[in-house]
């Protein structure tokens, strides 16, 4: 779970106390949102998946034109430089951020920036416990339905503001979650999160057709082929058959699988952790345990 900022931060190339980075208000990420962002566990010297934060990061850059000079392997190095600043911390959350500069001078500022500032801070951060899973996660459907183009759905932006009013109106309802819509209310995902369904035979999540994030969790989860005896692929499903599924579980790279207890106040799956998201927790876990194993 989230906890205090650490102290040192990256900033374009230096190490400096947090607070003394210097933002530029006329860039395109202060004046429209213009910036990506990941964030990503780090356990020890090792901050996990970096390779696949950094490729999505490099691919949504490329996408929106911004330039993004360090690329994976420099962001490698400087997250690593930036943890052994701190202290090198048992857990941490890595936050990765890549902010537009202004366009060229005299340009229209619908073009792309001239340049980019990126920049890097650690917090204090606990796994998700097994009292935690087992306490699953209650969700609330938006009221707000995303268009089938929904480009900041589809890319880590900083563009987020949607995301942190679906979340608001989730806690003000007493929920942890709020599941958003497809243009047709077919549920997609949540605020922070990728959607799971057990329907039959099958686990679904919203393929990346629709506006959804494409997940590193999500994608690993997918790879697996099968968990508790049933196929894991992409395909969608109505409100109503997510209300009666067998179970749910969302997923990201900072909680791993939770399971999705609630639904407008409607238990799915008899309210308790389901076999598949049991599974698929057992199943990240050995990815994470290989992948640091395979760093040290």
């Amino acid at each position: 779970m989230a906890g205090e900022p650490l102290d040192i931060v990256y900033f374009d190339g230096e190490f400096l106390q947090r607070g003394l980075t210097g933002i530029r208000p006329h860039a395109l990420a202060v004046r429209f949102g213009l910036s990506l962002f990941e964030t990503l566990p780090t356990f020890g010297r090792c901050p996990m998946f970096i390779e696949a934060h950094c490729a999505r990061m490099t691919e949504s850059a490329r996408f929106f034109g911004i330039p993004f000079p360090l690329g994976g392997d420099g962001v490698e190095k400087a997250a690593a430089a930036l943890i052994r600043a701190n202290g090198i911390p048992e857990t941490a959350r890595l936050r990765i951020t890549l902010l537009a500069g202004p366009p060229a001078r005299g340009a229209d500022w619908s073009q792309p920036p001239e340049d980019s500032s990126l920049a890097m801070e650690l917090e204090e951060f606990r796994p998700p416990s097994d009292a935690d899973f087992n306490a699953g996660v209650h969700a609330v459907t938006s009221d707000v339905r995303r268009p089938d183009r929904f480009i900041p759905a589809m890319h880590k932006t900083g563009n987020y503001l949607p995301n942190v009013l679906d979340r608001r109106r989730a806690r003000e309802a007493g929920c942890r979650e709020s599941i958003a819509l497809s243009s047709d209310g077919k549920p997609i995902e949540a605020t922070a999160s990728n959607l799971f369904a057990r329907l039959g035979r099958f686990i679904l999540t919203p393929p990346l057709s629709r506006p959804v994030l494409p997940g590193i969790a999500r994608a690993q989860i997918l790879s697996a082929g099968s968990l508790a005896g049933s196929e894991v692929r992409e395909g969608e499903f109505t409100l109503e058959e997510l209300h009666g599924a067998q179970e749910a579980f969302l997923t990201n790279s900072l909680s791993g699988p939770m399971p999705l207890l609630s639904l407008d106040g409607r238990a799915i799956g008899g309210g308790m952790p389901g076999p598949a998201a049991v599974a698929a927790a057992a199943f990240l876990a050995g990815k994470k345990s290989g992948y640091i194993a395979s760093r040290a």
